[in-house]
């Protein structure tokens, strides 16, 4: 399942006390994805879309059997069907790839995403519901989403609370038990950082020879596509050609084709991104790493507590900023970004 995650403010408001200007805050974490993998209602909505995944498995098989069943007549023998006729076949068989490769690429994916929302909302809402009424029986002002913040206490994690509200159990063993979570009711002051972890990575020397190698892998994919697409034209031609001698050789080319075009659909556009995409991530996640333990290292000696991204807040006092820290922790000088990596474009 896809589980797809509406868009949120990094930190859940709770407005408890907001209009209490004096009001000391007391801020929490947890991870929204773990709330919602935990409770009983994701395991039905994933049984749920695994069964429509399979309903439109169906289809698009059906489809690549009208395909391969066209096939038969779209490289007969001169003498099975006239030109015009070979013509006809050859206009449905591009009718019906057409048809089947919309619907595995377009079609199938946008109805997944559609299905995935519509079982996904109710479980969130009730999710965010849950965390903000933990959240006011201990006081809490602020519940920061876990996935968005680089540094944090490991006290103030919520799941255990919010686990013994919803009546389930954490398998989890470095989790602390529901008996001896309870946050303290007394407010505490935080002190606070932020930075912008992309702003380190594009200075790191990792950065550039990442996107070396990614300019390197794209090319290789280049290569490979248009090697595809040519063996999938010779392919082709082949079987339309007709001037099969005998069915078994019919059947072997039409088997060649089929293969030729699996080959061609694995390195075309969408899949070719797809693959791009993967592999950058691969070539990034060890610079991203290396950025959040330095992050981390330099907010436990300077005493920090939570360290936010730059990139989710809108208001930020100059000196919470730890890039200049950091920085120096990571043997980097930040000023002017050098030119992006190749084929590697700043988030």
């Amino acid at each position: 399942m896809q589980k797809q995650i509406l868009p949120l403010l990094m930190a859940i408001s709770l407005l408890l006390g907001a209009n209490k200007a004096d009001a000391q805050q007391k801020l929490a974490y947890v991870n929204l994805r773990e709330v919602i993998k935990m409770m009983p209602e994701f395991a039905k909505a994933s049984e749920e879309m695994a069964a429509y995944q399979q309903v439109l498995q169906q289809q698009a098989n059906g489809y690549d059997k009208t395909w391969d069943s066209l096939q038969w007549g779209a490289g007969p023998d001169a003498v099975e069907l006239t030109g015009v006729q070979k013509e006809k076949k050859r206009q449905q068989l591009n009718e019906a790839y057409r048809k089947a490769d919309n619907f595995a690429k377009q079609e199938a994916p946008k109805l997944l995403q559609q299905r995935d929302l519509e079982l996904m909302t109710p479980i969130q809402q009730k999710a965010i519901a849950t965390i903000q009424a933990v959240a006011r029986e201990n006081g809490i002002t602020h519940v920061f989403n876990k996935e968005e913040l680089v540094a944090f206490p490991l006290g103030d994690d919520l799941l255990p609370l919010i686990a013994l509200k919803l009546n389930l159990t954490l398998n989890k063993p470095d989790t602390l038990v529901p008996e001896t979570a309870a946050l303290s009711q007394t407010s505490v002051h935080y002190k606070l950082g932020c930075i912008n972890l992309q702003e380190l990575i594009i200075r790191m020397p990792e950065y550039k020879q990442a996107g070396e190698m990614l300019a390197e892998y794209e090319k290789a994919l280049l290569q490979n596509a248009k090697e595809a697409k040519e063996a999938y034209e010779r392919a082709d031609s082949l079987f339309t050609s007709g001037g099969h001698s005998t069915s078994s050789l019919k059947i072997e080319n039409q088997g060649k084709l089929r293969e030729a075009y699996l080959k061609a659909d694995q390195f075309g556009p969408e899949e070719a991104q797809k693959m791009r995409q993967q592999k950058e991530q691969e070539l990034m996640e060890p610079l991203r790493q290396k950025a959040i333990k330095a992050t981390q290292a330099v907010a436990r000696e300077n005493g920090i507590d939570h360290v936010l991204s730059k990139e989710q807040l809108i208001v930020f006092p100059p000196g919470d900023d730890l890039s200049l820290l950091v920085a120096k922790k990571l043997g980097i000088t930040l000023g002017k970004p050098d030119a992006a990596a190749p084929g590697i474009v700043p988030l």
